[in-house]
């Protein structure tokens, strides 16, 4: 798998597409998008991304969730939650404990997301080895 690939997990169509936008536009290579957190997690196992982007309100499985099957699972695998609560600082908090670092809001993700994801991607190589 290449090192600057994504996995969009949102419930929203228009958010998904935006974000697939934002990615495409930087030169990353998109490898799927799910609707869910429960369909993330196993496109994520199968499709091996450096990067997954998850929503934390989603039916079937929240992205917290998700994020902490994904650390257990496949912990080389980057996550960032983009979340519309982002500025909730007690949010932050649960989800630092939980293990996730990277949380954008929403209304920030077109100037943080790429970037966010590019130095964790270098973060995945280094990891990997391949740097």
């Amino acid at each position: 798998m290449m090192a600057r690939s994504v996995l969009i997990v949102d419930d929203s169509s228009a958010m998904r597409r935006s974000v697939r936008q934002l990615f495409e536009t930087s030169g990353w290579d998109v490898v799927g998008e799910a609707e869910n957190g429960e369909q993330g997690v196993q496109m994520a196992e199968k499709l091996r991304p450096s990067v997954v982007t998850l929503d934390v309100a989603m039916p079937v499985m929240n992205g917290i969730e998700a994020a902490k099957q994904l650390m257990a699972e496949a912990p080389q695998i980057q996550i960032i939650l983009c979340t519309a609560y982002g500025s909730d600082e007690s949010l932050k908090r649960v989800l630092r404990r939980s293990g996730i670092h990277n949380v954008i809001s929403k209304s920030e993700a077109s100037q943080l997301l790429v970037p966010t994801a590019e130095k964790l991607s270098v973060l995945t190589e280094f990891l990997r080895g391949t740097l």
